[in-house]
């Protein structure tokens, strides 16, 4: 039986920068809550405290979006959540978030995304 592997390290969407372990990462997303509580806009950000601008800055918007540690996303467990939220119709933006499940669950996906 093979053991499925999942990624390791991300790059951030907002600074660029290495995201090198589940636990320095933070899945971002937007809504307009109460007209359209459908989510979009998802991103991959160091989480506060790993942020390279800390510690007076973040990459994370916490104080404007929504959101969840990356480790919530992760593995079985995590790709079932996120499918969850898609079989709710809970978003808006299916590319962006069919993205992020193969940034999250496709092992090699980032670094190829990397150099398109």
């Amino acid at each position: 039986m093979r053991i499925l592997t999942y990624p390791q390290q991300w790059r951030c969407d907002e600074c660029g920068g290495l995201i090198e372990r589940v636990e320095e990462g933070w899945l971002e997303w937007r809504h307009e809550w109460p007209n359209d509580p459908r989510l979009y806009g998802f991103r991959i950000v160091h989480h506060f405290s790993a942020s390279p601008y800390g510690p007076h800055g973040t990459c994370y918007a916490a104080q404007r979006l929504p959101g969840r540690p990356l480790s919530f996303f992760i593995g079985p467990e995590g790709l079932d959540k996120l499918l969850t939220i898609l079989e709710d119709q809970r978003v808006r933006e299916l590319a962006g978030f069919a993205e992020v499940i193969r940034r999250l669950h496709l092992p090699g996906h980032e670094e190829r995304r990397a150099t398109v």
